[in-house]
């Protein structure tokens, strides 16, 4: 995985960036990421929306997401809320009677939203936990949903 970005402060508490995140899943298959941001401090919280483009042979995936913290004592303890909706490129061969036949490209929708919280445990330490609900079309039939649930609990330690 290979990930660069550049960020930068802007004047009026906004801050923006701009990068790409390159992954690497097999000697033969790899995808390319660009994405970017730009952030708001407003007192104790900040807003931020970065959107995710991602281009291959069916098309343009496109996602954005959107979260705000409210920090408490310090950067390491705050109350997280996050959103996010997306299309993904899905390309499918039709089949006619006269059998496999063109491709056509759908665009497979999604949407989720999550909470979180994260609490400092002393001076190395961080306690994080979050609570997501997401919405995903189905690629083998469009325009209909399942939605999945997650939690997720991490430990985390500096050094």
């Amino acid at each position: 995985r290979v990930c660069l970005e550049q960020h930068s402060k802007l004047p009026l508490s906004l801050e923006a960036s701009l990068g790409m995140r390159h992954l690497f899943f097999n000697p033969s298959q790899s995808v390319t990421i660009y994405t970017g941001s730009l952030g708001l401090y407003y007192k104790s919280i900040w807003i931020s929306l970065r959107p995710y483009l991602t281009p291959d042979d069916a098309g343009l995936s496109t996602s954005t997401t959107m979260m705000a913290r409210w920090y408490q004592e310090d950067v390491d303890n705050f109350l997280m809320l996050r959103g996010g909706f997306g299309f993904a490129a899905d390309e499918r061969s039709m089949q006619s009677s006269a059998g496999f036949g063109g491709k056509e490209v759908f665009y497979l929708k999604a949407q989720t939203a999550g909470v979180g919280w994260q609490r400092s445990l002393g001076a190395h330490l961080l306690f994080f936990v979050t609570v997501d609900v997401t919405n995903q079309e189905l690629s083998a039939r469009a325009g209909e949903y399942v939605t999945m649930y997650s939690i997720s609990i991490e430990l985390r330690a500096r050094f």
